[in-house]
């Protein structure tokens, strides 16, 4: 009877460590994958907007740009191409267009 209740024991803590490991592992990637904040965006140039975030948090951030055809006037988009965890993110409207608004995109990863 003690040897059967001595495996049983045994037997619970295998079958309780992998639950106890996956949490662990949860924690941590949900600790290293959050969103940016303070994060803000302007018009740094007549055609240029510029992003930035101060504590990325394991996120990323880009800046985003509403542009306006001087000709024609049509309004479009423009993001960085490159995502940023640190620094200024920078993005320019085309040639004979400017900037009519400014933004940021955020990722948590």
């Amino acid at each position: 009877m003690k040897m059967r209740f001595s495996l049983l024991v045994a037997g619970g803590i295998l079958a309780v460590s992998p639950l106890a490991l996956q949490s662990t592992a949860i924690a941590a990637t949900d600790a290293a994958t959050g969103w940016p904040t303070g994060c803000s965006a302007k018009k740094i140039l007549s055609d240029a907007v510029g992003a930035q975030c101060t504590n990325s948090n394991g996120g990323h951030y880009k800046a985003i740009a509403n542009c306006k055809s001087v000709v024609g006037g049509v309004e479009f988009s423009r993001e960085a191409g490159v995502w940023k965890s640190s620094g200024l993110s920078v993005v320019y409207c085309p040639s004979g267009s400017y900037v009519t608004d400014a933004g940021y995109m955020e990722k948590a990863s």
